[in-house]
């Protein structure tokens, strides 16, 4: 059971190690072509956009509006992590 474990374990490991290999290399032929001028086909990765909906953890409006809020004992007890629903 254990020499499974650990074969199924390297597989993904190699596996892993490859797909990032991939991505690398992909990024550096995307900027190159750049840098050539050349195009660059349509991917959901290259034309993905922020999205100016999503609050950072920094925010000072955030973090000052709710630390006065009615709901932040509610909060603050339960230890996770905040969510700005505006």
């Amino acid at each position: 059971m254990h020499i499974l474990f650990a074969v199924h374990a390297k597989l993904k490991y190699e596996n892993k190690v490859e797909k990032h290999k991939k991505l690398k290399a992909q990024d550096v032929e995307e900027k190159r072509a750049l840098e050539l001028g050349e195009e660059i086909p349509r991917t959901i990765k290259n034309t993905k956009e922020n999205d100016e909906t999503v609050c950072k953890p920094d925010n000072e409006e955030v973090l000052t509006h709710s630390s006065c809020s009615a709901i932040e004992s509610t909060i603050s007890t339960h230890g996770q992590n905040r969510k700005c629903f505006l």
